[in-house]
């Protein structure tokens, strides 16, 4: 019962974390505004704003006390041992996936649907028909369900059969080196893959055609001349039939860079604001990689250094499986059971990242904002945030303990500063 017990140990620290968290928001969302985003809401908007995130926050309450019974249910109920039962540990990993995956997609279906249909069309946000929300829905749960499989159908083929490759882990380091390396290169591969599926199911949530206004384009080859990094074109899609949302993004796949922008800014943003958030995109193409960004690698490197030092010590692992399956009462490997329980050990270091990496991007997006402003549109590029801010119902002034835990953008008063170049 040690395992069950620290599980329940686990969800309550989480939830008495968020609780923390949302404790910091709320207090510091009942402060002034600094001067620089005051004039961004009028009274009965920001009051929109509390109300809006009151209404998503109550429905995270909804959907974390949904999950939590979900997995108390899994934990505590013979659920591994039924699967058990199955015999084949491919087929016992491949229903356990889509047993568990299909009550999780059917809770987001309903969670998304209410926050896109209620909350969304109750703040006047939301453009997506039921259609559209059926085939983006559908689209992403084939693309997240086939990559989970895939993913773990491989990790389960060579746990199978790492015994018979390693000699019953009799291998040197060296050897162990080799057989990571090569591990991660198929990993890499599979990762390239995946992100080309992503980009495929991009391009079918939404329709991509080539900028054509010439005075937009004849600026931007300007802005971008010195840039080596290349893309294939700037592309519009059509984000006005599915959200008031305005936004513009760089897609760096290898060998496929282009730049996206959303009909929305076209059709109700100025030429000069549009030239602004381009000018930040272009930012980001010049953008040289500096300490932070390889910092990030050497979490990679230490990953791969616990894992050739885990396969020559592979009977360790052995035995930590066999006590796992006497505290669910299994018989046999039940390998979703044990990448729950890595998932949640590996947690700690997940936050540890993320915050890193968090903060990482943060200085990358101060960076592209600077050649806004070295273009001659910092002011417009406020003045377009500013807007944003408005429409989005954005938290302007976010606790710098929320910012620094959980934005990968600056928070909209830090980013202003950037650009007005206070900070």
């Amino acid at each position: 019962m040690i395992l069950k017990s620290g599980f329940i140990i686990y969800l309550i620290v989480s939830e008495i974390y968020t609780i923390l968290l949302n404790k910091v928001r709320d207090a510091y969302r009942k402060r002034p505004l600094p001067k620089e985003v005051a004039d961004i809401y009028d009274a009965k908007r920001y009051q929109d704003f509390l109300n809006y995130k009151s209404d998503y926050r109550k429905l995270s309450n909804v959907s974390t006390l949904i999950t939590s019974g979900i997995n108390l249910f899994v934990i505590f109920s013979p659920f591994f041992q039924w699967m058990e039962k199955l015999g084949n540990p491919y087929i016992v990993l491949l229903v356990t996936i889509l047993i568990l995956n299909c009550i999780s997609h059917i809770q987001t279906y309903f969670i998304s649907h209410y926050a896109t249909f209620v909350i969304e069309e109750k703040y006047e946000m939301n453009k997506k028909t039921q259609k559209e929300f059926n085939k983006d829905f559908f689209l992403e749960t084939i693309l997240d369900l086939g990559m989970e499989i895939v993913l773990y159908g491989i990790i389960v083929y060579i746990c199978e059969h790492i015994t018979h490759w390693t000699n019953n882990f009799q291998i040197s380091y060296l050897q162990s080196f080799l057989f990571v390396t090569g591990i991660l290169a198929v990993m890499g591969i599979l990762v390239f893959a995946f992100m080309g599926l992503s980009v495929l199911v991009l391009f079918k949530q939404y329709t991509f055609t080539n900028l054509e206004d010439e005075e937009l384009l004849n600026e931007i080859n300007r802005m971008r001349k010195g840039v080596k990094k290349k893309i294939r074109g700037i592309k519009v899609y059509d984000e006005s039939k599915k959200s008031t949302t305005k936004n513009a993004f760089v897609l760096n796949f290898p060998l496929y860079r282009i730049v996206g922008i959303a009909d929305n800014f076209l059709n109700e943003n100025s030429k000069r604001e549009l030239y602004g958030v381009l000018a930040h995109e272009i930012g980001h193409l010049k953008h040289k990689k500096n300490i932070w960004n390889y910092i990030k690698y050497i979490f990679t490197i230490c990953l791969a250094i616990v894992l050739i030092w885990l396969i020559p010590n592979g009977m360790l692992i052995k035995n930590v499986t066999i006590w796992i399956n006497s505290q669910f009462g299994l018989n046999s490997t039940c390998y979703y059971l044990y990448f729950m329980i890595i998932g949640i050990l590996m947690e700690p270091i997940g936050f540890v990242l993320t915050v890193y990496n968090n903060f990482a991007t943060r200085i990358e997006e101060y960076e592209a904002d600077q050649n806004a402003v070295k273009e001659g549109y910092g002011e417009d590029l406020i003045r377009l945030f500013k807007e944003l801010s408005r429409d989005e119902l954005v938290d302007v002034n976010p606790s710098p303990i929320i910012e620094f835990l959980e934005y990968d953008h600056p928070g909209m008063y830090q980013r202003i500063l950037g650009l007005q170049g206070k900070r």
